[in-house]
Parts: structure tokens; C-alpha cells; sequence
């Protein structure tokens, strides 16, 4: 029962979420409380809808959690001159989205040492970007994805929403998903 369960259960994660709402739309906060309901994401909205601790998948997330709180972690000069320009490119003023963005991706692409990548699914809904990241098997998968908001406030969209409904719409395409 073990495995076939798990991939019964993996293949009805993958079917919600291939026909769940545009990320866009379901992160609405008129339209997201039904997304909770018939799509949900396990980010804890409602208390009930969570899962297991995300250590559990991989001990990357563990390292990441001590790396975080680690007070004797030591950065270069390099790394604080990254992060001031990934931060002052974030707080600067442009005169269009397409000129904030550019800004912003190349001092966050330096900063984090990832190269962002547009991804589209089926449905053609597209995340602003994505780091892209291939396996110990070379399965190409989402390590995460950016989304990005002229202004908080501004939009019909929560960025804090639409950012893990846009990480399922990705996580489901087939060129990127691994399968067990």
C-alpha cells in the first residue's frame, strides 16, 4: 500500500493543482478563501491547512534554517555589496514595471547567486521568475519562484499569496516535476 498510496496521493496534488485558478486571479482575497477550499495550499490559511515540516523532504531545508539563524555566519565584503544593491534597486523609484524588474533581477540574481528563469505552464500562467535547479537524478525542478508587485497594495493580487500559488502551477508542469 506504501508507494501506490503515495503516488495516488502525488497524482491528485498534481491534478489540483494543474486545474487550480490562475495564481493572478486566486490570490484575490475575494477569490482565494474558495481556492482554500477546493484547491488548497498548505501555507497554514486556515491553521488546518498545513503540512508536514518542510525538513522532512530534504536536509537542504534544515541547512537553510541554520544558516538563517547562524549569528556567527561570516559574509564577505562582496556579499554585503551584493545585498545593498539587490536593496537599493528594490527601494528606488522607476518609471515602469519592465524598468523595475530588469533592475531588480540582475541585483537579485547577483545576490543570491542563482540565475531567475521565466517558466510558463500549460495554462499560460508565468510567475515573474523562478530559480530553476536540476536534481541528483537531472530532473529540472522549482526551487523557488519570484513574484513581483510595483507597490504593496497596489494590483487586485497578494504577492504573499500569489508567489505559492504561482510555486504550484510550476511545480506541476511536466518538463519540471519529478515523479517518483
Amino acid at each position: 500500500m506504501g508507494s501506490s498510496f503515495l503516488f495516488s496521493g502525488h497524482a491528485r496534488s498534481v491534478q489540483q493543482g494543474e486545474d487550480a485558478l490562475a495564481p493572478s486571479y486566486a490570490a484575490r482575497a475575494i477569490v482565494f478563501k474558495k481556492e482554500q477550499e477546493k484547491w488548497p495550499i498548505l501555507n497554514g490559511r486556515p491553521v488546518e491547512n498545513h503540512g508536514p515540516p518542510v525538513h522532512l523532504f530534504h536536509p537542504v531545508f534544515s541547512q537553510f534554517q541554520h544558516t538563517f539563524t547562524n549569528l556567527n555566519l561570516s559574509l564577505t565584503t562582496v556579499d554585503y555589496s551584493k545585498a545593498n544593491r539587490y536593496i537599493y534597486a528594490s527601494a528606488a523609484l522607476y518609471d515602469n514595471e519592465a524598468l523595475q524588474q530588469e533592475a531588480i533581477l540582475a541585483s537579485l540574481n547577483a545576490a543570491i547567486r542563482f540565475n531567475l528563469h521565466n517558466v510558463e505552464s500549460e495554462d499560460s500562467t508565468m510567475p515573474d521568475s523562478c530559480i530553476v535547479m536540476r536534481t541528483a537524478g537531472n530532473f529540472r525542478t522549482i526551487g523557488g519562484v519570484y513574484e513581483l508587485k510595483n507597490e504593496i497594495g497596489m494590483g487586485s493580487s497578494d504577492p504573499a499569496i500569489q508567489g505559492p500559488l504561482s510555486y504550484r502551477k510550476a511545480w506541476v508542469l511536466d518538463e519540471v516535476r519529478c515523479m517518483p
